[in-house]
């Protein structure tokens, strides 16, 4: 008999190693399973499989009873979505040398941004990497209908996307980049900024009509030709078509548009 009101959790499982261990952002795949993702040190054992790196993320894919499926360790910290066909896509950031699904990638500056994907049962699809000789970090992804994966992110100094150099405002500047689902390859990359240090939030692709990111940025912002004044720190919302054309913004406090 189940006492009315109370909630009773089909699986508990624990996992970790003898360093520290985390999880974040889990998610759940059209049939049903969990795919979590996380970071932990030194070692950690995942349904009697050993991984090992000084300091990694990782993706896990659990059944729907809790049972390990596969593991797959990345090698640096990483965010994740899954696309409708239950394929993995993860985004992040390394420094020096990092290996993901045995292709080693190597930054440009002190620390690049990579995105990687595997298949619903865990087999590598592909992993990219994109930099300059600053910093560059991916700090979320997201997949359409159309066959991109949306990455978004912040860099300073100089980025570098697909051969094309794009140079910050000041501080650290933001980027949207697209990539092919189907193999990582680049396709288009906007950034815009201020002279301040600006922050990306979140990003969110429609099924087929652009994304929508969440920015902080400080007094002045440059969005191709479309500039947002504010007082100080202010943060906005931003809308991009499919082609990374700026379709309208919010401010979401103390600032003006004007293009």
């Amino acid at each position: 008999m189940r006492a009315r009101g109370l909630r009773v959790t089909p699986w508990l499982q624990q996992y970790g190693g003898t360093g520290d261990d985390a999880v974040s952002a889990p998610a759940r795949d059209p049939a049903g399973n969990l795919i979590a993702g996380g970071s932990f040190s030194s070692s950690i054992t995942l349904g009697g499989r050993r991984s090992r790196a000084l300091t990694a993320d990782g993706s896990r894919k659990l059944s729907a009873d809790g049972a390990v499926r596969w593991s797959a360790a990345l090698g640096a910290r990483a965010v994740r979505r899954l696309d409708a066909a239950g394929n993995v896509y993860a985004a992040g950031s390394f420094s020096g040398t990092t290996t993901i699904g045995g292709r080693m990638l190597g930054s440009a500056g002190s620390t690049d941004w990579f995105a990687a994907s595997y298949t619903p049962d865990g087999a590598f699809r592909w992993a990219v990497r994109h930099g300059g000789t600053g910093s560059d970090s991916a700090t979320t992804v997201s997949t359409d209908a159309a066959g991109r994966v949306w990455v978004a992110g912040y860099y300073s100094n100089t980025t570098v996307f697909d051969g094309r150099s794009l140079p910050s405002l000041g501080g650290n500047d933001m980027f949207v980049a697209q990539l092919g689902a189907a193999d990582g390859s680049p396709q288009n990359v906007v950034t815009f900024g201020s002279a301040a240090y600006d922050y990306m939030g979140g990003l969110a692709a429609e099924p087929s009509d652009g994304a929508t990111v969440l920015i902080g940025f400080g007094t002045r912002l440059l969005v191709g030709t479309t500039e947002i004044m504010g007082t100080a720190v202010a943060g906005a919302i931003l809308r991009f078509g499919p082609d990374l054309s700026l379709r309208w913004n919010t401010v979401l406090r103390g600032a003006s548009t004007s293009t």
